[in-house]
């Protein structure tokens, strides 16, 4: 079962896009040294370093997941999840709404709206609601298993009825194919 805090850095990776955009958006078009290549270099240094963790935990996360212990999922019934990702779409938008990253007010808006989405994402077990895997190359299917029950998938491959999944369990009922 994953931790809070491993939680919460799946969560910032998935926005990797959009801060992505927001500093391109505060790039500074005619640096005169390198220390003002951003507007707002706390700002843009802040997510950079965000960012950076956020995505090295993804990828630490994903290696360690291949040494774990896999269990058989005997796959009955499946139907793909990766449109989910498009949910995300709505808030690229954020960035040409005309936020100003010098302003304290809507730093300080943008982040309680974060907090707010972070809180939804992680309390609704919405881990693989996430663009990043998506751009790695990953699928996310709900399944059927032989038992009855219904689990979301994370896999590089695709899934047919019938088939039989090497899995870890990655979080409640989201599993990760083992690779």
């Amino acid at each position: 079962m994953l931790r809070k805090y491993v939680k919460i850095f799946l969560f910032i990776s998935s926005y990797t896009p959009l801060f992505l955009i927001l500093l391109i958006k505060d790039l500074n078009v005619a640096p005169t040294c390198l220390t003002d290549v951003f507007l707002h270099p706390a700002v843009a240094v802040s997510m950079l370093v965000g960012l950076g963790a956020a995505n090295f935990l993804l990828w630490r996360l994903f290696r360690t997941v291949k040494r774990l212990q896999r269990k058989s999922l005997q796959v009955a019934e499946v139907e793909s999840r990766n449109a989910e990702a498009l949910n995300y779409l709505a808030t690229y938008v954020i960035p040409f709404l005309g936020i100003d990253l010098g302003s304290v007010r809507d730093i300080i808006s943008i982040l309680l709206v974060f907090v707010v989405m972070a809180t939804l994402y992680i309390r609704s077990n919405l881990l693989h609601t996430n663009p990043v895997l998506s751009q790695l190359g990953f699928h996310i299917y709900e399944v059927s298993v032989s038992g009855g029950d219904r689990v979301v998938l994370i896999t590089r491959s695709r899934v047919k009825p019938g088939t039989t999944v090497k899995v870890v369990h990655f979080s409640d009922n989201v599993y990760l194919e083992g690779e």
